[in-house]
């Protein structure tokens, strides 16, 4: 059911791979946001899930990229890593992984389902912790989120990753793909 109270706010995605939202705010008015808002929005929201000072956890992060045909992919793990620094995440509790090579060098690894255990282990998430994971990429239309140039990450290899590293502890997994439905 909707809630009617003031100050309702519903966010309902439309379609997935034009990335188009509609917002439902009090009154019935609609709108239409652009890519832009709605990767702000998505960055927005793993952001504050990590007020490091504000509810008892350490954060541990990975922020991934399955694909480099587009610069926005890397754009965004950057923008992600900036804005958690921003909100107290420490430098070494982030892991960064890109499949484009001019990207893939120094302490950003290259992205592949090893590397992807590898990080969240090295992460050392402990009893303390909370762990934060973006991946960003194409989706397919079988709903599933490569790694370029053909390795199919599905939920369950997703998932069995989170309980040999991440375990019991709070976990957000953002998955920024089209198609990307199935992780639901």
């Amino acid at each position: 059911g909707k809630d009617s109270s003031p100050g309702f706010f519903e966010i309902r995605m439309v379609d997935l791979c034009s990335f188009e939202w509609d917002f439902r705010f009090q009154g019935g008015i609609m709108r239409s946001v652009s890519r832009f808002y709605v990767l702000f929005l998505c960055a927005f929201a793993i952001v504050s899930a990590a007020k490091a000072d504000t509810d008892g956890y350490t954060y541990k992060a990975m922020l991934m990229t399955g694909d480099d045909s587009i610069n926005t992919f890397d754009n965004a793990r950057h923008k992600i890593k900036t804005l958690l620094e921003g909100r107290g995440v420490e430098a070494n509790n982030i892991r960064m992984l890109s499949v484009n090579p001019d990207e893939a060098i120094g302490e950003t690894l290259p992205t592949t389902l090893e590397n992807m255990t590898t990080s969240l282990d090295k992460l050392g998430v402990r009893s303390s912790d909370a762990c934060l994971v973006h991946m960003t990429s194409h989706g397919s239309h079988d709903g599933f989120f490569y790694i370029k140039p053909n390795t199919k990450l599905t939920p369950a290899i997703l998932n069995k990753m989170l309980e040999q590293t991440c375990g019991d502890q709070p976990t957000v997994v953002m998955v920024s793909a089209c198609y990307s439905g199935v992780f639901a």
